[in-house]
């Protein structure tokens, strides 16, 4: 008998002080910055939407994530519109560079400043790859050409 983890989901208003650092410890001032915001009411210019996160109130096998998780330790993170939305109603935001649903496991690592750093440099290194074999098959193909 296998022992599964048990999830509890919070969400928070990224109109109030909570909600808005949170959102952006999580996905970055870029995505924040990136959803529209409210034109009428006591929330005036702030942020539409809603942060929620799952995590481990019980640790065990996530299927979520696919692996362990601990208690208190986050499965996954999105902004909806809605206190209720779900993760696959993510908002779409400017998100580590892209248009993208503002939604991802915690354990893919792109959350928090680290993570996006850590996703950043691995980018830029596959990027670095791929224009040196770019290259590399230019020069092969011009000296094929000039036989």
């Amino acid at each position: 008998m296998s022992k599964y983890a048990v999830l509890t989901t919070k969400t928070a208003d990224l109109a109030s002080d909570f909600g808005l650092e949170w959102a952006t410890k999580l996905f970055g001032e870029e995505a924040i910055a990136s959803l529209p915001v409210r034109q009428a009411g006591k929330n005036k210019g702030k942020p539409v939407g809603f942060v929620g996160w799952r995590k481990a109130v019980v640790a065990g096998y996530c299927r979520e994530v696919c692996g362990p998780l601990a208690i208190n330790q986050m499965a996954d993170a999105w902004i909806g519109k809605g206190p209720c939305s779900t993760r696959s109603d993510a908002l779409s935001g400017q998100w580590m560079g892209r248009v993208q649903p503002l939604a991802a496991s915690a354990p893919a690592g792109f959350f928090f400043a680290e993570g996006r750093a850590r996703w950043a440099a691995e980018e830029a290194k596959r990027q670095a790859e791929w224009e040196a074999e770019k290259a590399e098959l230019m020069a092969e193909l011009a000296t094929q050409g000039g036989k």
